[in-house]
């Protein structure tokens, strides 16, 4: 009798352990079919803001060094209002100051973004060098943090100039959502202008790896699989695919589409296209 009810408490436990299990191993493998649309879409959206933001960086960076320095790019006419640049000794400093400060195109930005760089060099020559850092810094409510190391490599096998690119990256969201964090590897290869005396035709292809972390914990790899096209004269990335690879779950695709300069992109999840909006 008591070897029978122990192999019927065995058998019970044994059915519980699988369904548990099983639960387990569906939500860890997230099969997209038992999740909420927010989180089917959740990955690529907080990489589709990691993206933006550090890119509106590089716009700003430029923009910055336009105004500054007429030597390496000139013609533009401010950031904001508000704003101010100083540039001395391989160091520049863009002081928006401590309140929302609005900016030349439309987005409220306060803090400091700083940039020391090669004082010798200039950028399209190899070995020109930049590190970029933030002290306090917000785009539209996004707090910026961590660093961007930039490396002129020289030509590529095209003839055109290359960039090593390499972030540790830290975003807070509006209203205390939270951190998205990570660290990527880039080559930024400067596509179109770099040859003329004027900022606003340049353009660059991105390409690499990198790997993050939602606020929620939740991790994730990304794979550059198309390259992305970053023009200066466009406030958004206009063209290219990221490959989004949750840990556990299924990838996912962020296309930004076919070059047109505009703040529309995709996500895919298993064949089902969701249209977004970047920021």
């Amino acid at each position: 009798m008591f070897t029978n009810r122990l192999s019927a408490y065995a058998t019970i436990c044994l059915v519980l352990l699988v369904a548990l299990s099983t639960v387990v191993s569906c939500r860890k493998d997230d099969d997209d079919d038992i999740v909420t649309e927010p989180e089917k879409t959740g990955y690529a959206e907080d990489q589709l803001i990691l993206e933006h933001v550090y890119n509106n960086v590089d716009r700003v960076v430029e923009r910055a060094f336009a105004l500054g320095a007429a030597a390496l790019k000139g013609g533009e006419n401010s950031l904001a209002s508000c704003a101010t640049v100083t540039n001395a000794d391989g160091l520049m400093v863009i002081d928006f100051g401590s309140n929302q400060c609005l900016g030349y195109d439309g987005r409220y930005r306060k803090g400091k973004i700083m940039v020391q760089y090669t004082n010798d060099k200039q950028r399209n020559d190899k070995g020109y060098f930049q590190n970029i850092t933030f002290q306090g810094y917000e785009v539209d409510g996004f707090g910026v943090m961590g660093t961007k190391r930039i490396t002129n490599m020289g030509l590529d096998a095209a003839g055109n100039i290359f960039f090593d690119e390499r972030r540790v990256d830290s975003v807070y969201k509006p209203s205390e959502n939270g951190y998205i964090t990570g660290e990527s590897k880039r080559i930024s290869t400067w596509y179109t202008g770099a040859n003329t005396p004027q900022a606003a035709d340049d353009a660059f292809r991105l390409s690499g790896t990198g790997s993050f972390h939602r606020p929620n914990g939740d991790g994730y790899n990304i794979e550059i699989s198309e390259q992305l096209l970053v023009a200066i004269n466009c406030n958004w990335i206009t063209d290219g695919r990221i490959n989004i690879y949750p840990e556990g779950a299924t990838q996912r695709v962020l296309d930004y589409g076919d070059g047109g300069c505009e703040n529309d992109a995709t996500i895919n999840v298993n064949g089902v296209v969701t249209p977004v909006k970047i920021p």
